[in-house]
């Protein structure tokens, strides 16, 4: 029987870059075994049809399709065609979307080319979300996993680096900006009846009971932003631009063309619980504090050889590539409202309700202009991935979250910032929402973090 597979996720992410021939039988060097790398990229592609084995070579008698071990079809072919070969799911037990296990034979004259020889779902996650505990309980494939923080030289390592989507996260070049890749990835999310978050855990694709939701993939910017020439780029070299409004950011960002935004809650929702299942706590200055100044020249943590860490001269980190994730600028985040009011759609990044929808977790608080410690995350299935707490009360550095949030603020009018780390104070941390701000303003200590989506 089929277990959970995104196979469309997989084959599109990995492809088969490397098949590996192994032959023997007369003219291979006495008949010892030869092993020859072909490098095709990719070797398989998917489409809404099923699986389309590309660059065929001339030889290919046929190819056999394996799910969780049983040979299931064997699609027979013209040795002489070097034409793509479509591997139908009819007849088979593959549903798209939930097989785990496969493994692509062609065989040719000169031996077989096999695909990998197993791909598991592996999930990690962590519970104790909605705990009064700062820490964390590791689950599933989590269990056991830990990190090591040298403070010697402030690199990080972690049992993480070589798991999806950790793995995954690597640095890319477009135009002249750089961004760090984020995966496409499957989350399951444990919620209360208030819809607090209890739970989360995430892996290349569903796997195993639960409330499954995908994530998009996109383009982080791996510096904060700086303007250039009326656009939003991230470069090294450059010193962080401030006094701009949230609005204007959005202009700046979409000047790059289709796709780019600017940084809001649906990406750092997805960043924040990379962060919490790798280090398993919820208060991020316990794990690196970043740097208490403003407004740095971007590039500063480019000699950090690992993709976390931070320079022990004065906290300045990356997260997974990503500079200054946890600092003292504060980062507009213009996708939600002080009345929790929400749209993914820059064209609606403005004061008013027009085309967007409330957090359905909205009514579990009270708007007000004050700090309040951040007791619990809502989830809301109509608007997944936009987590703003939904929960306030009395907490300390040492309970829940160990931060606190500024308001809501209950208007339209106004928009977040978040404003990730204080002088070690209790106020500002990995999720720290401050509603204090028009869609208008500027401020010589908010900045904006450009991203750009695949359309």
């Amino acid at each position: 029987m089929a277990i959970n597979l995104d196979l469309k996720q997989y084959i599109n992410t990995y492809g088969l870059h490397s098949i590996k021939v192994i032959a023997t039988g007369e003219g291979f060097r006495n008949s010892e075994p030869v092993v020859k790398e072909y490098n095709n990229s990719p070797f398989i592609i998917y489409t809404d049809d099923g699986i389309v084995v590309t660059n065929v070579q001339a030889g290919v008698s046929s190819i056999d399709l394996y799910v969780d071990e049983i040979l299931e079809k064997t699609i027979e072919h013209d040795a002489e065609s070097t034409e793509d070969v479509l591997i139908d799911f009819s007849n088979t037990s593959v549903i798209e979307g939930s097989i785990n296990h496969f493994i692509i034979v062609a065989h040719t004259n000169y031996g077989d080319f096999t695909s990998n020889n197993a791909m598991t779902t592996r999930v990690f996650g962590v519970s104790g979300m909605y705990d009064s505990s700062v820490a964390l309980t590791r689950t599933d494939d989590s269990v056991g996993k830990t990190y090591t923080i040298d403070s010697t030289t402030g690199l990080v390592t972690s049992d993480f680096d070589d798991e999806f989507p950790f793995n995954a996260m690597n640095e890319v070049t477009v135009g002249d900006s750089l961004f760090i890749s984020i995966p496409e990835m499957w989350w399951r999310i444990g919620k209360d009846a208030e819809d607090n978050i209890t739970d989360i855990a995430v892996a290349r694709y569903k796997n195993g009971a639960g409330n499954w939701y995908k994530s998009d993939a996109f383009l982080v910017g791996k510096y904060l932003s700086f303007q250039e020439n009326d656009m939003m780029v991230s470069k090294s070299g450059k010193s962080t631009s401030i006094n701009y409004s949230a609005l204007q950011w959005t202009t700046y960002a979409k000047a790059n063309g289709e796709g780019y935004k600017p940084y809001g809650y649906y990406e750092h929702t997805i960043l924040t619980f990379l962060w919490l299942i790798e280090f398993a706590n919820k208060r991020s200055t316990n794990i690196i504090n970043g740097y208490s100044s403003y407004n740095l020249v971007t590039g500063g943590t480019d000699s950090i050889e690992t993709p976390t860490g931070y320079l022990t001269a004065n906290n300045r980190m990356k997260y997974r590539g990503i500079e200054d994730f946890v600092g003292n600028d504060s980062v507009w985040m213009p996708d939600v409202t002080g009345a929790y009011y929400t749209s993914r759609d820059i064209e609606t990044y403005k004061n008013g309700t027009t085309d967007k929808t409330q957090l359905s977790y909205y009514m579990n608080i009270t708007a007000i202009q004050s700090y309040r410690g951040i007791q619990a995350l809502g989830w809301d299935d109509n608007n997944p991935f936009i987590c703003l707490p939904s929960k306030l009360g009395s907490s300390s550095s040492t309970t829940y979250f160990g931060t606190n949030m500024y308001g809501p603020n209950g208007s339209n009018d106004y928009l977040s910032r978040n404003k990730i780390y204080s002088g070690y104070g209790n106020n500002c941390n990995l999720l720290s929402p401050i509603f204090s701000s028009q869609f208008t303003s500027t401020s010589s200590s908010a900045t904006s973090r450009l991203v750009k989506y695949e359309i």
